[in-house]
Protein backbone atom coordinates (compact mmCIF):
# COMPACT_ATOMS: atom_id res chain seq x y z
CA UNK A 1 0.00 0.00 0.00
CA UNK A 2 1.37 3.07 -0.92
CA UNK A 3 1.59 6.36 1.70
CA UNK A 4 0.88 9.25 1.56
CA UNK A 5 2.37 12.30 3.31
CA UNK A 6 1.12 15.91 3.75
CA UNK A 7 2.99 18.86 5.00
CA UNK A 8 1.41 21.73 6.10
CA UNK A 9 2.98 25.07 4.41
CA UNK A 10 2.00 28.63 5.26
CA UNK A 11 1.64 30.92 2.30
CA UNK A 12 -0.94 32.74 0.08
CA UNK A 13 -2.26 32.39 -3.54
CA UNK A 14 -3.52 35.66 -5.28
CA UNK A 15 -7.00 35.53 -5.94
CA UNK A 16 -7.53 31.50 -4.81
CA UNK A 17 -10.83 29.75 -6.63
CA UNK A 18 -10.82 27.80 -3.19
CA UNK A 19 -9.36 28.55 0.57
CA UNK A 20 -10.28 25.53 2.84
CA UNK A 21 -9.26 25.21 6.53
CA UNK A 22 -9.08 22.09 8.76
CA UNK A 23 -7.14 21.01 11.67
CA UNK A 24 -4.33 18.33 11.14
CA UNK A 25 -6.22 15.73 12.63
CA UNK A 26 -9.18 16.28 9.95
CA UNK A 27 -6.63 16.29 7.16
CA UNK A 28 -4.99 13.02 8.57
CA UNK A 29 -8.54 11.06 9.36
CA UNK A 30 -9.13 12.20 4.92
CA UNK A 31 -6.14 10.92 3.57
CA UNK A 32 -5.96 7.86 6.03
CA UNK A 33 -9.76 6.94 5.09
CA UNK A 34 -11.18 7.57 8.35
CA UNK A 35 -13.58 10.22 7.33
CA UNK A 36 -15.35 11.12 4.66
CA UNK A 37 -14.65 15.01 3.21
CA UNK A 38 -17.99 15.16 1.89
CA UNK A 39 -18.83 14.47 5.66
CA UNK A 40 -16.21 16.85 7.11
CA UNK A 41 -17.76 19.37 4.89
CA UNK A 42 -21.04 18.89 5.84
CA UNK A 43 -20.10 18.43 10.23
CA UNK A 44 -18.32 21.75 9.71
CA UNK A 45 -15.00 20.46 10.21
CA UNK A 46 -13.55 21.53 7.02
CA UNK A 47 -14.37 25.73 6.27
CA UNK A 48 -14.04 26.50 2.62
CA UNK A 49 -14.54 30.31 1.04
CA UNK A 50 -14.89 30.45 -2.95
CA UNK A 51 -15.96 27.60 -5.45
CA UNK A 52 -18.63 25.73 -4.02
CA UNK A 53 -18.24 23.42 -6.46
CA UNK A 54 -14.69 22.76 -6.64
CA UNK A 55 -14.75 22.29 -2.78
CA UNK A 56 -17.12 19.24 -3.86
CA UNK A 57 -15.14 18.33 -6.50
CA UNK A 58 -12.21 18.00 -4.02
CA UNK A 59 -14.09 16.01 -1.43
CA UNK A 60 -15.26 13.45 -3.93
CA UNK A 61 -11.59 12.80 -4.58
CA UNK A 62 -11.29 11.10 -1.11
CA UNK A 63 -12.03 7.09 -0.59
CA UNK A 64 -13.64 6.37 2.37
CA UNK A 65 -12.26 2.67 3.81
Amino acid sequence: MAVIEAEQVSGLAEAPDLDLEMSYNTLRDIIDGQLSARHAFLLGDIRYTGNRELAAALADLFAVH
